[in-house]
C-alpha cells in the first residue's frame, strides 16, 4: 500500500488517495461496528483493520496497473536493482523513527491493558481515534503535497530547509489548537 501510495502521489492523484483513504476508513469503521455488534470483540478490531486495508490496496493497485500500464512495463530488472542501491540508505534513517513509534504505541497499550483493563484501553483508544481523526486528515494530505514539492525542490538542487520549516511551523499552528 505504501509503495502504490508514494507512487501515486508522485503522479499528483491526490484526488485518487483522498477516494482510497475514505474508502478505507469508512470500510474499517463499518466493519469494526458489525463486528462488534456480532460480538467478535478484539478479533473484529483485527479483521476489519485487515480487510479495510487489503480493499484499499486493492483498488488502488487495480487503478494504477490500469493508468500506469505501459510505464511499467517499461521497467526492467536492472532499473529496480539500480533504485534499490541508490537508495540503500533510507532504511537506516527510516527504520529508527518507525521502531521508536511501534514501542511507543505498544508501551502506550501495554501500560494501559494492564494497570487498567481492556475496558479502560478501549475507551482510551476510541477517544484517541475521535480526537486524532482531523489531524490525521490534515497530516496526510499535506504530508503528500509536501513531499512531492519538497522532492522537485531538492531534485533541482534547491535548499528545502526554508520550506520546510516554513510548512513545520504552518502545521505547528494548524496543530496547536488541537493539542
Amino acid at each position: 500500500y505504501q509503495v502504490l501510495n508514494v507512487w501515486n502521489n508522485r503522479r499528483s492523484r491526490y484526488k485518487r488517495l483522498a477516494k482510497n483513504r475514505v474508502i478505507m476508513t469508512l470500510t474499517t469503521t463499518s466493519l469494526t461496528i458489525i463486528l462488534g455488534w456480532l460480538s467478535f470483540h478484539e478479533k473484529g478490531l483485527l479483521i476489519s483493520l485487515i480487510v479495510g486495508q487489503a480493499m484499499a490496496m486493492l483498488l488502488l493497485l487495480f487503478q494504477t496497473i490500469k493508468n500506469d500500464r505501459i510505464l511499467l512495463s517499461h521497467m526492467t530488472i536492472n532499473e529496480i536493482k539500480h533504485s534499490f542501491i541508490r537508495h540503500k540508505d533510507f532504511p537506516k534513517y527510516n527504520m529508527p523513527q518507525g521502531m521508536l513509534d511501534g514501542i511507543k504505541e505498544g508501551s502506550i497499550v501495554w501500560i494501559i491493558s494492564n494497570f487498567f483493563g481492556a475496558n479502560i484501553l478501549g475507551s482510551f483508544s476510541f477517544a484517541k481515534n475521535i480526537l486524532m481523526k482531523p489531524l490525521q486528515l490534515i497530516g496526510n494530505a499535506f504530508s503528500q503535497v509536501f513531499y512531492r514539492k519538497a522532492s522537485k525542490l531538492y531534485n533541482e538542487g534547491m535548499n528545502i530547509y526554508n520550506f520546510s520549516k516554513k510548512n513545520v511551523l504552518l502545521l505547528f499552528g494548524i496543530g496547536l489548537p488541537f493539542a
